[in-house]
């Protein structure tokens, strides 16, 4: 069984916020890295990239990468002048230039040779430094850090590419804002986690479907909930009655017999796991955003549900919760405190939510760190912690993929 580690990805969208493709990054089993950046433990980028590649291409990896738009790899000098193997899938793979690479006759040369096989290239932290104007003939993205360089910066350095054919990708794009300032300026492609701060809109008026699907999950997260209301609230739609018969009945749950009703999928399953199914659903169908971040969602919450069975005294069931209303913002588009107006949580979970987003050492903020590869945060970790995080986050990573092949 190939590890969940041996590659991590994310997702790159369009204006449109349509996912266009995945940067990989290398993960190996001892740590949860980027080597890329960080050279840690003595793993240089051209292992990174060479393990990557053999995961990628040789390895039964637990997620299919085919068909999922283009895929980002970064190469280093050493490996570009090699003459390691290389990947015949050129139609679908964009090899980022790290920005250490000088370009020296040799890698133009070797560039040039991969180039003409079809192979795409990006130039990774462009600053719009002269220096690296050599790269330019053989580059199609060009992906500016904009955390790295002003937006004054990165404006003026747009207007002189005005006649330029690269595509422009806004990485650490992190506030609704910065997209829109990005998309402005003739940005194509985006990269970070604006999804998960949208610009809210004070007051906005929430629409009748969405009111009838917080009454819902008002219902769903009372602490009392009964049998019979959570099989009321299922069946009130259509939609939820077949995808909760139809994850029951998915290889995730390998019953002897069909289930065929909702009442028999509660004493099967039990009534906090078609809860949580249901509030998961019902979520999913009022959200305008993309599908992928959903499944950062589902991942986080699984990962916060999973560590939590080494915590004592607590339901899990609320920490797969708090993993989903932490991103309920961004996937209704209705600021955190309206909604919770409207739906009145238990108390206890109530209180775990408040104080686990307040609380920078939480477990959801740690979770969070693990998502953004935060290193920083790393470091300030008990020693038996990370590993254990990255155990949850790995199963999470694959339950996620697996249950969104089932809800799309």
């Amino acid at each position: 069984m190939v590890s969940a580690n041996m590659l991590a990805r994310q997702a790159i969208y369009t204006s449109t916020h349509e996912v266009y493709g995945f940067e990989l990054f290398y993960r190996n089993d001892d740590d949860f890295i980027d080597v890329f950046n960080r050279n840690m433990n003595g793993i240089c980028d051209f292992t990174a990239t060479s393990e990557l590649l053999a995961n990628l291409c040789t390895c039964a990896l637990e997620e299919n990468l085919n068909g999922k738009g283009l895929l980002f790899i970064k190469l280093d000098e050493a490996f570009i002048t090699s003459d390691m193997f290389f990947p015949d899938q050129a139609h679908n793979i964009v090899f980022e230039i790290l920005d250490s690479v000088p370009p020296t006759t040799d890698v133009l040369n070797a560039i040039s040779i991969m180039h003409k096989k079809g192979f795409k290239f990006a130039l990774d932290e462009y600053a719009f430094e002269a220096s690296k104007a050599p790269f330019i003939p053989f580059v199609s993205f060009l992906k500016i850090n904009t955390l790295a360089v002003s937006l004054e910066t990165i404006k003026e350095g747009v207007n002189r590419l005005e006649n330029a054919s690269m595509t422009l990708l806004g990485y650490n794009v992190e506030k609704g804002s910065c997209f829109d300032s990005c998309y402005e300026m003739g940005f194509h492609l985006f990269q970070g986690y604006y999804l998960e701060s949208p610009i809210m809109i004070q007051g906005k008026k929430i629409s009748t479907n969405r009111q009838t699907a917080l009454r819902l999950m008002a219902t769903l997260c009372k602490e009392d909930v009964s049998v019979d209301e959570v099989a009321e609230v299922v069946s009130s739609d259509p939609r939820i009655i077949y995808k909760i018969l139809k994850l029951i009945n998915c290889p995730l749950y390998p019953f002897k017999r069909e289930i065929v009703n909702i009442k028999e999928a509660i004493v099967m399953l039990g009534l906090e796991t078609i809860r949580q199914w249901t509030l998961t659903l019902l979520l999913s169908s009022e959200s305008e955003q993309p599908q992928e971040l959903f499944r950062t969602l589902l991942v986080r919450a699984k990962t916060c549900e999973l560590y939590a069975e080494n915590i004592t005294n607590v339901r899990k069931s609320d920490y797969f919760t708090l993993g989903i209303f932490s991103g309920i913002e961004a996937i209704l588009g209705i600021e955190l405190n309206v909604l919770l107006s409207e739906i009145k949580l238990a108390l206890p979970t109530r209180t775990l939510l408040v104080n686990q987003l307040n609380n920078d050492d939480s477990l959801l903020n740690i979770v969070k760190a693990v998502e953004r590869d935060d290193i920083r945060k790393f470091s300030q970790l008990p020693e038996q912690m990370l590993p254990q995080i990255k155990a949850c986050f790995s199963q999470g990573i694959k339950w996620a993929d697996e249950l969104m092949e089932q809800l799309v």
